[in-house]
């Protein structure tokens, strides 16, 4: 006990007596093992918490778009090595229509045609304004693909909007 004494003492000067010595140690293990409890007591909360709740359910929306392409009456499949693009060949004009349905607000397309993009107004998913159509015509053959996005179009009037009713020529060459 004199050598663990001496370590904690020092000098000669600063001698406790053995009864203060004890004490302080005491107090200093007593307040290790008090931290060590309180660590231990929040790391097991912190683990074995669980909230449960039958009344709040939480769930996210879904939106699909059904694509219709046609060409004088015809329907146009994609190609076969994609769902979402399309060929259209030159000076032909192809009916898009674009049908929403789904338990979120809206969702809008994006089409990509000649590394470029273009948007299409916001399509609800409630009828009847659950579809848009528009019209598309090339000087040469193209491909467009036309890919689904939920939620709100942040840039709405862009000069590469897309509105239903509308004939929309050579795009490409006069967008920005």
């Amino acid at each position: 006990m004199n050598k663990l004494k001496e370590l904690f003492t020092g000098t000669k000067q600063n001698e406790l007596t053995e009864k203060a010595f004890i004490q302080s140690i005491t107090v200093s293990v007593m307040g290790m093992l008090l931290c060590l409890v309180a660590l231990c007591s929040t790391t097991w909360a912190w683990f074995s918490e669980d909230v449960s709740s039958s009344s709040n359910t939480i769930k996210t929306g879904s939106c699909t778009v059904a694509v219709s392409v046609t060409n004088e009456e015809t329907e146009i499949a994609p190609n076969a090595d994609t769902t979402a693009t399309y060929t259209f060949e030159a000076g032909k004009s192809y009916q898009i229509n674009l049908t929403s349905t789904g338990s979120a607000k809206s969702s809008y397309c994006k089409l990509a045609i000649n590394e470029k993009e273009f948007y299409t107004e916001q399509i609800s998913t409630s009828a009847p304004n659950n579809t848009i159509s528009f019209t598309l015509t090339f000087d040469a053959s193209t491909e467009v693909e036309i890919i689904t996005l939920w939620g709100t179009y942040h840039t709405p009037n862009d000069a590469r909007d897309f509105y239903g009713g509308k004939s929309y020529t050579n795009l490409v060459e006069n967008a920005g």
